[in-house]
């Protein structure tokens, strides 16, 4: 046997220490003489620490039906002896709920945005809420996300989000005609500001080359010849009086808006309004919102 205060090894019949002189205190064995009532039926035998032990885990509660051996009849367990572990229990209760605090804090304090298909930012949302949204699929993999800590924008896929991402059959694709771009299908930006000074600089006869310039880079960015080449539109066009010019700001715009990006960007439709402004003798200003589109295209699409 051990002596508790000065852990010296003293003989199993001694009642003081010949050590420290301290009273040896024997321990009384802790038998299996409790039974408890679960679902209608009684079990046991149980030992106090393993009925303790049952009341922390959630197994037995204050009212279940408690008994051993010189006990008149069944009793609750809070009128009992075993009683006197409540507060434990209740100080485990109390723990779990802080750590479910201290985890709601932490996802509430890790304030998420993100890039929606419109290009517009959306945010500060919770993580919980991008975790969802990741889930429901409103974004993917590769939808543009940040967060307080991170150096810049990020696809979800780069992030510690990615392990929420799933993964999702194929949508099926729209009846209407549409095209995806990759990157070999990327075009080079142009400068609207430099195009249109020299537009009016030759009297709009550097006008007829960005036309031809725009129907190129959608032929391009489709991945496919059109039905009317980049040079046949200017001909017709200059055949037409510039009438077919105006059917084909309202057909570029649609053409545009019908593709489709990894990232679910999708461009604007400004086939209404660049038709509109054509008629009115604005075609220049026609050409100016499409180029800005083909741009912010090669700016967010993925």
């Amino acid at each position: 046997m051990i002596c508790k205060q000065c852990q010296s090894e003293i003989s199993d019949d001694a009642k003081f220490c010949p050590n420290c002189g301290v009273k040896i205190e024997k321990e009384e064995p802790d038998e299996k003489e409790w039974f408890f009532v679960e679902n209608a039926k009684s079990n046991g035998k149980y030992t106090k620490a393993e009925m303790i032990s049952f009341f922390n885990e959630g197994r037995i509660t204050a009212s279940t039906y408690v008994w051993k051996n010189g006990m008149d009849d069944w009793k609750h367990f809070n009128e009992t002896e075993l009683a006197s572990v409540e507060p434990e229990c209740d100080q485990v209760q109390e723990e779990h709920i802080e750590e479910q605090t201290v985890e709601k804090e932490t996802n509430e304090f890790n304030q998420w945005y993100y890039i929606n298909a419109q290009n517009e930012q959306v945010g500060p949302i919770s993580e919980n809420e991008i975790i969802s949204l990741l889930a429901s699929g409103t974004l993917n993999q590769n939808t543009y996300v940040w967060c307080s800590g991170m150096e810049d924008w990020e696809f979800v896929k780069n992030t510690p989000l990615s392990v929420y991402l799933k993964s999702r059959k194929t949508k099926e694709q729209p009846k209407q005609e549409s095209y995806t771009q990759n990157t070999s299908n990327r075009v080079e930006k142009k400068s609207i500001g430099l195009y249109l000074l020299f537009s009016i600089v030759t009297c709009g006869i550097f006008s007829l080359y960005w036309l031809y310039s725009i129907a190129r880079d959608i032929e391009t960015m489709e991945g496919r010849k059109a039905s009317t080449s980049p040079g046949m539109v200017v001909l017709l066009s200059l055949v037409t009086c510039g009438i077919y010019e105006l059917y084909f700001y309202y057909k570029a715009c649609k053409r545009i808006h019908a593709l489709q990006f990894s990232n679910g960007y999708v461009a604007a439709d400004d086939s209404v309004i660049s038709l509109i402004l054509a008629l009115f003798g604005l075609g220049i200003v026609s050409k100016c919102i499409i180029q800005s589109t083909i741009n912010d295209i090669q700016n967010f699409a993925q």
